[in-house]
């Protein structure tokens, strides 16, 4: 699974992790406007449900930082739109 951006395409996480339901899919990417950092990138998906996705905009200093932080996002995301959603 990949998206095209502005700096290239992101291609995302072959596993995944599981939350309420969400099949969380990641990925990083360097980014452009800090060398050396990386931002995270999400997708998380439900059948019967709309993808819910994002870019982080703050860099971070490693791949493994800005997955975690990716990963992390997309839970507290799923959970909002779950308490919501009832």
């Amino acid at each position: 699974m990949h998206n095209s951006t502005d700096g290239g395409e992101i291609h995302y996480s072959t596993h995944h992790e599981e939350h309420r339901g969400y099949r969380i899919y990641w990925a990083s990417t360097r980014s452009q406007s800090e060398q050396g950092k990386y931002l995270g990138h999400f997708r998380a998906m439900k059948d019967g449900e709309s993808t819910l996705r994002a870019t982080l905009g703050k860099p971070l200093e490693t791949e493994s930082d800005a997955k975690n932080e990716a990963v992390d996002f997309a839970k507290a995301k799923i959970d909002e739109v779950t308490e919501a959603n009832g």
